[in-house]
């Protein structure tokens, strides 16, 4: 990735690679799920365990940060990419200086946050809380298309520190 002086917003290009060839990938994993409910907390325990081994302690309010963002993600590609992709992909990586976690279907929608929930309850709070909470780091969120159209990979920047 290269350097980004200011956050990036939603639609912005963001090189999703993981890792930055100035800082060198320092650690990475990439994991596939079935576009299932069930896959929403199997991939929770699949990057906590990653977390764990890369010495974020329980309780690390960026290892949690992180927790929820995957959850955010994850449930959206289960409720609305599913008819469209099998599977979702998931990706964590570690450098000197931040946590990515980037997830990826085939349905070709790219979502943005809204400003608050649905009037009929069906949702609405999932990206603007990803979004928020990489602000909150001082990170940031982006989505970006495949190149042929037929998915997209939304990503969240979380800096290992402010």
């Amino acid at each position: 990735m290269t350097p980004v002086d200011a956050p990036l917003q939603v639609g912005e290009e963001m090189d999703l690679r993981m890792g930055d060839p100035e800082e060198g990938l320092v650690l990475s994993c990439d994991f596939s799920l079935p576009t299932d409910p069930v896959s929403v907390p199997a991939s929770r325990a699949i990057a906590g365990q990653t977390l764990d081994a890369w010495g974020f302690a329980r309780g690390d309010e960026l290892r949690e940060k992180a927790l929820l963002v995957l959850s955010e993600l994850v449930t959206n590609s289960v409720r609305h990419a599913a008819s469209l992709s099998p599977h979702v992909e998931v990706g964590l990586s570690l450098t000197g200086s931040e946590l990515t976690v980037a997830v990826h279907d085939r349905h070709p929608f790219r979502p943005f946050p809204l400003p608050g929930p649905r009037a009929d309850g069906s949702g609405g709070w999932g990206l603007r809380l990803v979004r928020d909470l990489a602000a909150e780091t001082g990170g940031a969120m982006a989505v970006r298309a495949d190149r042929d159209g037929s998915g997209k990979t939304v990503a969240a920047r979380l800096p290992l520190s402010v």
